[in-house]
């Protein structure tokens, strides 16, 4: 929990006015998972933290795309990817098996 809080004051403090677009959101996830081991909990706890503090590219879809992320287990990024797409009601067309489980990927079958 002390990494959660550090990351936390690392990321928002006195930085209220800093954009942050979602390829920039992605690479924080990415270095929470990869460097600091962060779990999937206290990824959120951070996500919702940075979202209420600075200014992201569509803010608006954040909620959606972390109540999906917290339910399933494909990744962030595969999450905003299937998001995007569902915002413009197209069926994202994946490799992926982990994403394509979720409602609107369908698994693109790879031929052997």
């Amino acid at each position: 929990m002390i990494r959660v809080q550090k990351a936390n004051a690392g990321l928002v403090n006195s930085y209220s006015d800093v954009w942050v677009s979602k390829i920039v959101l992605t690479e924080t996830v990415w270095v929470l998972e990869s460097v600091y081991q962060f779990g999937k909990e206290q990824i959120i706890l951070v996500l919702e933290k940075l979202i209420r503090h600075v200014h992201l590219e569509n803010a608006e879809i954040l909620d959606n795309v972390l109540t999906v992320f917290n339910a399933g287990n494909a990744g962030f990024a595969d999450c905003l990817i299937l998001n995007d797409a569902q915002r413009r009601q197209l069926v994202l067309y994946t490799f992926d098996r982990k994403l394509s489980r979720l409602h609107g990927a369908k698994r693109v079958e790879s031929e052997p």
